[in-house]
């Protein structure tokens, strides 16, 4: 599916289109690789996680 609204925008704050792998990826960026991420989700959202937008990148950016 391609997307035509464009890239997200590089701060974490900014409002507009981002999903939530793209945050992660940013704050990544930002605090580099030596920072530990964490990602705290309910049950709900962790029984969907398979049908966000790049899961496996998501679990490689932070840890759950």
């Amino acid at each position: 599916m391609n997307d035509t609204r464009g890239d997200p925008p590089e701060s974490p704050w900014s409002t507009g289109w981002r999903k939530t792998v793209d945050t992660i990826a940013i704050v990544r960026r930002q605090l580099g690789q030596e920072a530990e991420i964490f990602f705290v989700m309910g049950l709900d959202s962790l029984l969907e996680m398979g049908t966000w937008r790049d899961p496996s990148r998501l679990l490689r950016l932070c840890r759950l």
